[in-house]
């Protein structure tokens, strides 16, 4: 167990619960909203976990815990795609951003589903031939082929994964705004995770 404490202003409660999510940051235009999700993805990784306590105008206490294991035992993937749990979505997140990928993934993981990363969508074509997907969150603007490509590739192999398409570029929001043929969803990044959940588990619809 590893504890970090400072002697800080805090963090209100209705802060608090967020601390953890994908691009939530209290730094304005200043901070990305991705450090401590990478790191919370990062400890999940090492089958451990993060936790913290914080008292406004006292200071706040992170807390990590990690599992013990034998130098020599081989550490496998604390959420292994090949044992999920029964009725657990079934992801893959697309994204070159290697921050993005463990951030969202380590936040998704957290809510019960089953995730699969890649970082380019040659690598998610290679995936969704050897697995079965619920669903295929990319990134629009990657290198080699594109986040649009690679939905219309699914379709030309007719892959059943569900669709939803994120993108940083207003140019692609407003071209994608009337919606495109089998995309579920199109995110302006940053994105809402709690957005992202819901379309997921099919609580919200629509671009």
């Amino acid at each position: 167990r590893i504890r970090v404490e400072d002697s800080g202003v805090g963090i209100p409660a209705d802060t608090l619960q967020k601390v953890f999510d994908p691009f939530f940051s209290t730094k304005g235009a200043n901070g990305n909203g991705l450090g401590l999700s990478v790191a919370q993805g990062i400890v999940a990784r090492h089958g451990g976990s993060i936790s913290v306590e914080s008292v406004v105008g006292s200071g706040s206490v992170f807390s990590v815990e990690l599992p013990l294991h034998e130098a020599n035992e081989v550490i496998r993937h604390a959420c292994s795609f090949n044992v999920r749990p029964r009725d657990s979505l079934r992801v893959l997140l697309v994204d070159d951003d290697e921050r993005v990928r463990s951030g969202v993934g380590s936040a998704l993981r957290q809510r019960g589903m089953t995730v699969m990363e890649a970082e380019c969508a040659k690598r998610a074509l290679e995936s969704l031939a050897e697995c079965a997907f619920d669903w295929v969150v990319s990134d629009h603007n990657m290198p080699g082929m594109s986040g649009l490509e690679l939905h219309e590739e699914m379709q030309r192999t007719s892959s059943e994964a569900r669709f939803v398409l994120i993108s940083g570029s207003m140019g692609d929001r407003e071209r994608f705004a009337a919606g495109v043929a089998g995309i579920e969803s199109v995110l302006a990044k940053p994105f809402d995770f709690e957005v992202l959940c819901e379309i997921l588990l099919g609580k919200r619809h629509g671009h």
